[in-house]
């Protein structure tokens, strides 16, 4: 399940992050240290007395300079024992304290010392002479640290606080569900990856996948099936392939309100979205096509089985090779046929006939004759399931190229027998290739 990566090397960032932090600070002190010695012109005496409290002294600078360099050598043990110089210094201002604290944290992070280097940086942070850029900086790098380690806690907290506090980083998403999925905690992850993904959004950023994929499974582990459905939309348009679609599709499919009679129109989907995959699903939907008079669109869903690589004599066995026998047959003859009902389907009272000739044409690659039957066998009435038929309009105009079309009539689609459901997902088969 792939999600945002986080740094191979947190620790490592951190520690550079810090020194970054710290350097310009030292650097700009090293020159106040320079000239502790010279004399301040008399009308700037109170501005001396104020710039006293913010420097560094020069034997805070003896103490931190080499640390940091033996921090900068990854010589961590070496810096920390250096650091305990201060312990010999008297009246230690703030300022200083507070570089001690940082250059220390960096030391205790390279050690592996995360509690003590934790602790440190609670009192940097902590500090009100700290800047919020600063702070966030440091919040950010501490979850990252901690991320992966023990206890989990640790890094989630760290996390939250930084977008709390208005910081903004995906990565810290990225750890906070991460850390909430491995947990366990489902509605906490749910409401934490709906979290990401809306300021993913406000971003312009594209959804996760491996977000997507992880809000998925915890709405089917929270028997969420409004919820699950949508992520898997969701998934199928941004990240379209044949398993999102078949997920997808097989829930609308077993619903208790979804008709038998309406099955075939949902595998006239999956084979749409590229998502039959079983040999004997590519049968299955071949005889139904047929038996409902279909024998030219029974044969391209076999065709399409063999050239998907799926269907073969081999792999589907002898109930295969006898349909494919048949319904080529049947094909054939039927294509003679053409046209030879037409005028008994006109002068019905009904449009049954009328519609299932144009369909039947249709299936035959003759949109416009057969589009302009079905559209005439609709306004007739009488059909048994008139919104299954509308659905089947939208079906053919998709297959004619007609997308504009096939939106009008799909959008047109009511009921609640499965029609509707499978017209909002052609809709947004639509929509992934627009």
């Amino acid at each position: 399940m792939s999600q945002p990566t986080l740094p191979r090397r947190p620790a490592a960032l951190l520690r550079n992050l810090l020194l970054a932090i710290a350097t310009p600070i030292l650097l700009g002190n090293a020159v106040s240290a320079a000239s502790a010695d010279k004399p301040a012109p008399a009308a700037d005496a109170a501005s001396a007395a104020d710039a006293g409290k913010t420097k560094v002294r020069a034997e805070l600078f003896k103490i931190l300079t080499p640390a940091q360099a033996q921090v900068s050598a990854k010589q961590f043990k070496e810096a920390l024992a250096t650091l305990k110089g201060i312990d010999t210094v008297k009246d230690v201002t703030p300022v200083e304290l507070a570089l001690v604290r940082r250059m220390r944290a960096v030391a205790y992070v390279g050690n592996g010392d995360l509690e003590l280097a934790e602790a440190d940086m609670q009192q940097v942070i902590e500090d009100p002479q700290v800047s919020k850029d600063d702070r966030l900086q440091l919040e950010r790098m501490m979850a990252r640290t901690w991320y992966g380690k023990q206890p989990p806690e640790r890094a989630l907290q760290w996390a939250k606080r930084f977008l709390a506090e208005g910081g903004v980083d995906d990565v810290m998403h990225t750890i906070i569900t991460q850390t909430l999925y491995k947990s366990g905690d489902c509605t906490a992850t749910v409401e934490a990856v709906q979290a990401a993904l809306a300021a993913a959004e406000t971003a312009g950023i594209k959804p996760s996948e491996g977000r997507l994929q992880m809000l998925a499974a915890c709405q089917q582990k929270l028997k969420d099936l409004t919820g699950q459905t949508a992520t898997l939309e969701k998934l199928a348009v941004a990240y379209p392939n044949k398993d999102y679609w078949n997920r997808l599709i097989s829930l609308v499919m077993r619903k208790d309100t979804f008709a038998e009679y309406a099955v075939l129109d949902g595998m006239r989907l999956r084979l749409a979205a590229g998502s039959l995959i079983d040999p004997e699903e590519y049968v299955d939907m071949a005889q139904l096509a047929y038996k409902v008079g279909y024998p030219e669109e029974a044969r391209r869903v076999l065709e399409a089985g063999e050239k998907a690589g799926t269907l073969s004599a081999d792999k589907a066995g002898v109930d295969y090779v006898k349909l494919r026998a048949l319904v080529e047959t049947q094909s054939a003859e039927d294509r003679k046929l053409l046209g030879q009902g037409d005028a008994r389907a006109e002068s019905a009272k009904n449009g049954v006939a009328l519609f299932s000739t144009g369909y039947n044409y249709v299936s035959h690659q003759k949109f416009d004759v057969g589009l302009s039957m079905m559209e005439r066998g609709i306004a007739r009435g009488g059909l048994p399931h008139a919104d299954l038929a509308q659905l089947e309009l939208g079906m053919a105009l998709v297959q004619a190229n007609r997308p504009d079309d096939a939106r009008k009539a799909l959008e047109a689609v009511k009921g609640a027998d499965g029609a509707a459901d499978l017209a909002h997902l052609w809709l947004l088969s639509l929509q992934k290739r627009s």
